[in-house]
């Protein structure tokens, strides 16, 4: 049970009744336990952490003239805690534990099990905890700064790892267009791996495994601006492929007459002008007309745009790719271009009558009396398509006369527009 007491100005963790107060101890007696608890608490400063055990034997044995009782000892040890939580770091098996009524409860049990370390702390690191808590403060949580003074940093940085992009998080190389690669800071890798490990000892990250990730000897303020940095280019990594992405498509587009100052909406705009309007209507063999269907109703969140695109070209939304993604999307995009640049020829060249060979047109009209339609080559047969046609035909002579013919075509032709989307 976790409860609060004030008294003198102190807030106290008591596994007992809310009714104990330390106002019920001799304030001698009081002050010489505080003053131990606080001089063994000091001396860790010095020589590094020490084991609960050692100050449970000076509090209970006897031989120390102060012979408390086990159960009391939490009260006393979180009275102290109270002046120097922040700088304390209690760990079990070399883990960083939280600091709450619990845990000293469970030193209470086994003090053994348990070490404390008191940071010797400064005005430097005082400043270098607060930028840190600046540099990821969306991605604190203001409770957890009530239970540990460095925890909740680093928790708050692998938050930021974590909704990281996977792209951002798993490549070593980021694109620099023209299908090349630029190599990643080195120390920015460093730090990514980092913060993959799911356990990780916040007092020995912020003090010693950033500084060997940044090459400092000691700590030195200067690192943060390094950490920043760090973050601003994973930060702003999906955002520059993007961007470059936007380039590379506007100038698979492009003509010899747009000015440079041309957006990637307005060259896609034009380049859907120069299409003729059956080429909507075409249902394509390889997709196309997903990547038609964007192109016609781009808008100048060219970044959407993009996402779009890459989604329905590779079937990976740009979070999820990897480098090989990047060549695999321009790829498309240039046969995609092509072979819609292709039809429109076919159809441009009859002036816009649709006479090739093999190839279907499906007409419907709506309830407002306006023809729509659809146009899609003719297919060959693979086995399982044999079968299918057999299955179908089967299905619809089992029903028999139960059907009339007329309920037969509907059927069909749900079906056929279904297909069209």
């Amino acid at each position: 049970m976790r409860s609060t007491i004030k008294s003198t100005g102190i807030l106290v963790f008591c596994e007992d009744k809310p009714k104990l107060t330390i106002e019920n101890l001799p304030d001698a007696r009081l002050q010489g336990v505080l003053d131990t608890i606080r001089t063994f608490f000091l001396r860790s400063t010095e020589e590094g952490r020490l084991c609960f055990k050692e100050l449970y034997e000076i509090l209970t044995l006897p031989d120390n003239r102060i012979g408390l009782k086990k159960g009391v000892i939490p009260i006393y040890i979180s009275c102290v805690l109270h002046f120097y939580k922040r700088y304390t770091v209690i760990t079990r098996d070399n883990r960083e534990l939280e600091i709450t009524a619990k845990l000293l409860e469970s030193v209470n049990e086994k003090p053994e099990d348990y070490e404390i370390y008191l940071e010797n702390w400064d005005e430097k690191k005082e400043a270098y905890i607060n930028a840190l808590e600046r540099i990821f403060s969306k991605h604190i949580n203001e409770y957890e700064k009530e239970y540990n003074n460095f925890e909740y940093i680093v928790r708050a940085m692998q938050r930021w790892f974590l909704q990281l992009p996977k792209y951002t998080k798993e490549i070593e190389k980021r694109y620099a267009g023209n299908e090349q690669f630029a190599e990643i800071e080195f120390h920015t890798l460093k730090l990514k791996n980092s913060l993959r490990i799911s356990e990780i000892n916040p007092r020995d990250f912020l003090f010693n495994k950033l500084l060997w990730i940044y090459e400092f000897k000691q700590l030195d303020l200067k690192i943060l601006k390094d950490i920043e940095k760090s973050k601003l280019i994973l930060d702003e990594t999906k955002v520059r492929l993007i961007q470059i992405l936007e380039a590379e498509t506007r100038a698979i587009f492009a003509t010899k007459q747009h000015k440079e100052e041309a957006s990637l909406y307005s060259v896609i705009k034009d380049w859907c002008e120069t299409l003729d309007e059956n080429a909507a209507a075409h249902m394509f063999n390889n997709g196309e007309s997903k990547l038609l269907k964007i192109c016609f109703n781009a808008t100048p969140d060219s970044q959407k745009f993009i996402e779009d695109l890459a989604k329905a070209s590779v079937g990976l939304r740009i979070d999820d790719w990897s480098e090989n993604t990047i060549s695999s999307f321009l790829s498309e995009i240039v046969a995609f271009k092509v072979s819609i640049e292709n039809y429109n020829k076919k159809i441009t060249s009859t002036n816009g009558q649709i006479v090739n060979k093999g190839l279907y047109k499906i007409s419907f009209i709506d309830d407002n009396g306006k023809e729509e339609f659809k146009t899609f080559d003719k297919a060959e047969y693979s086995n399982e398509a044999h079968l299918m046609y057999n299955d179908a035909q089967a299905l619809i002579e089992e029903y028999g006369e139960s059907l009339s013919p007329n309920e037969k075509r509907q059927v069909l032709i749900d079906i056929i527009n279904k297909l069209l989307g």
